[in-house]
């Protein structure tokens, strides 16, 4: 009888949210002198990440069990994702803005039709490699498309609100001689299969995040109304009573672990944790267990018992790994997470790109005519208030700025290249339009940025975090009629020259 999930896959016309791999499980068994009983070595720990170079930029690194291998020694670039097959490592990312992927530390360049490209996710399945990604003019524009074996395949971008919108891959799956491809734009999920875009996801949950396939089963994870929750072979297991979203799986023997988030759903795609508040937590066959410093999951591994999960800390915009809920340090920034043994991974989206986050608000009224303030005049009001909070520092153009972490390394000029990572909201006047999480860290000329942003870059230094509030004089004209206010959280993370 065929696989009723595959089954119920094709009547959806999709298979869903994927930011995971088919691992290869390698055990070893050694048999004990003492009680003649087999025990089973503990899986290698693989972590594909970033690593400072010269004290200057990043370069693309793996650890196996905590010793870090570089990639590049030279080249500023970025390691998104890691598959182990056998004695094969594979790791997906980027060199100088050029999408490639390295087996066994030797590159392999993907042609791309845009100037600009990364590499996202990778999935090997029998002598095929397949590999995610986008292609981009300088940034903008950014179309989505996968590789296979070399070949580019570009894939339709989402459209929002009638108009084309920058469309990120996410993640990458090969069921049943069926290439699905997973991303995001503007918060909203996005499938393909074959190369075309579909609407449908699995019947069961409303948002799926993950698909995994894992001996002979395959998983789909992410959310039953609103509740983390995932399915497996027909059945649906949900997680929690409160709104919140599982975003990673990973099978140990018996055992399922699942790491997630809990938080609100401001709005059908503002799904919690990444752009909206949230807790991460682990849930082992069921049972909860908060994870450290709000943690929003990515990728989880097993091995020997251990739990080991990569995430963003929401709190201060940096990637962590932790093992069994409490950070440890790496010698990579961590992005994803594998086993090559007993242990199993998955690794959901990065979401990137903006989401419309629409509220409905009360408008502020002058104390004085007790007339409804224009949205320039609540802009305004905004600022006065906001430049009293703690921490908070004004600038002689209007540019108020927090420190949430003050990095050592050099100070970024107008002439630099950097790269970075931003949360945003848009605001007009004290209702906010657009709020978008953190997403794939992007380069960008520093001259060619808005003012107020360019103001607030060069006061900070490689490996800083601000939070920075741009008026609308700092933005455009556009902005001054709107009313507009524009807010980043920003991280640098390398400065190229």
């Amino acid at each position: 009888m065929k696989n009723p999930i595959l089954y119920a896959l094709r009547c959806c016309a999709l298979l869903s949210f994927l930011f995971s791999f088919l691992l290869n499980a390698q055990t070893k068994n050694v048999a004990s002198s003492k009680n003649n009983k087999n025990i089973q070595n503990p899986a290698d720990i693989y972590v594909a990440g970033n690593y400072i170079i010269q004290g200057q930029f990043f370069g693309p690194a793996y650890t196996k069990n905590g010793e870090r291998t570089p990639l590049t020694k030279t080249e500023y670039g970025l390691a998104y994702a890691i598959q182990v097959v056998g004695d094969d490592v594979y790791v997906a990312g980027d060199i100088k803005e050029k999408a490639v992927y390295w087996k066994n530390g030797q590159a392999h360049y993907l042609t791309c039709s845009e100037p600009t490209s990364t590499a996202t996710c990778i999935i090997v399945v029998g002598n095929d490699v397949y590999v995610g990604g986008t292609g981009s003019k300088n940034g903008d524009n950014v179309y989505p498309r996968y590789w296979k074996n070399g070949q580019e395949i570009v894939l339709p971008r989402h459209i929002f609100s009638g108009m084309e919108a920058n469309t990120y891959v996410n993640s990458i799956a090969v069921v049943d001689n069926d290439v699905y491809v997973i991303g995001t734009a503007v918060y909203e999920p996005v499938y393909w299969k074959n190369g075309q875009k579909v609407n449908a996801i699995n019947n069961d949950l409303q948002r799926v995040v993950v698909i995994k396939e894992l001996n002979g089963d395959v998983y789909a994870i992410g959310a039953k109304d609103k509740r983390a929750a995932y399915w497996k072979n027909g059945q649906t297991k949900v997680l929690s009573s409160e709104e919140s979203m599982a975003t990673a799986i990973a099978i140990d023997g018996d055992n399922v672990y699942v790491a997630g988030v809990l938080g609100e759903y401001f709005s059908k795609n503002m799904y919690p944790g990444y752009g909206n508040s949230g807790t991460g937590y682990l849930w082992k066959n069921g049972v909860q267990q908060k994870l450290e410093n709000d943690v929003y999951p990515f990728s989880i591994a097993v091995s020997a018992g251990d739990v080991y999960i990569t995430g963003m800390d929401q709190n201060y915009a940096s990637y962590r790994l932790l093992k069994n809920g409490q950070r440890i340090e790496s010698a990579v920034d961590p992005m994803y997470v594998v086993s090559a043994g007993k242990g199993k991974i998955t690794k959901p989206s990065m979401a990137s790109s903006n989401s419309n986050k629409k509220e409905k608000i009360e408008r502020s009224v002058s104390p004085i005519t007790e007339k409804a303030l224009t949205d320039s005049e609540e802009a305004n009001l905004f600022f006065e208030e906001n430049k009293n909070k703690p921490g908070v520092v004004t600038t002689a153009s209007g540019l108020q700025y927090e420190i949430l972490k003050q990095g050592t390394g050099p100070k970024v000029l107008l002439s630099d290249k950097i790269q970075a990572i931003h949360k945003k909201t848009l605001m007009f006047g004290k209702e906010i339009k657009e709020q978008g999480g953190y997403g794939f860290p992007t380069i960008y000329e520093v001259r060619n940025l808005m003012p107020g942003l360019i103001e607030g870059l060069t006061l900070m230094n490689l490996g800083s975090t601000y939070r920075i509030y741009i008026p609308a004089k700092l933005i455009s004209a556009d902005a001054i009629k709107k009313g507009a206010t524009i807010i980043f959280e920003t991280e640098i993370l390398g400065i190229l020259k």
